[in-house]
């Protein structure tokens, strides 16, 4: 199914087909039920995480503007409003686009790739956790348990 739906008209779908078997292969995994994932949640051993002290203005104005947007009336305002508008579904389904594009990016060493896909799916975390009422906040506080 997920190679139907890679050659099916994404916006990466191209790129995606033009990868080499073994990284079609890792991407399929990715993109799978997630098991390989919950395997590899922990590769070192568990220990309580501490958040360091570091320069997350960028995301806090993000989610800021999030919450702005959210709060707007006319979906038509902007980008994140339409998206929101839409519902969690949406919100949802371009996360996991991102996350795939992210894998993409990575299984074909672009490392510049990586990092532009990977602000686009920060963002969209973001948008989905405001559209079921996560906040940053509890997601540290999840990390801090760890």
């Amino acid at each position: 199914g997920w190679l139907k739906w890679l050659a099916g008209g994404s916006q990466f779908g191209k790129r995606a087909m033009a990868l080499t078997r073994p990284a079609l292969a890792a991407l399929a995994g990715a993109a799978g039920a997630g098991a390989g994932l919950a395997a590899a949640r922990w590769a070192a051993p568990p220990r309580k995480m501490e958040c360091q002290e570091a320069d997350f203005s960028a995301l806090r104005r993000l989610w800021s503007t999030i919450q702005e947007r959210k709060a707007a009336s006319d979906p038509k305002s902007s980008y994140t409003a339409k998206l929101l508008h839409r519902g969690t579904p949406k919100c949802a389904q371009k996360v996991g686009e991102e996350a795939t594009e992210v894998v993409i990016e990575a299984v074909t060493g672009d490392k510049e790739g990586v990092t532009k896909e990977s602000a686009d799916l920060l963002f969209h975390l973001f948008v989905v956790w405001a559209s079921v009422g996560v906040s940053p906040e509890d997601v540290m506080a999840e990390l801090t348990k760890r």
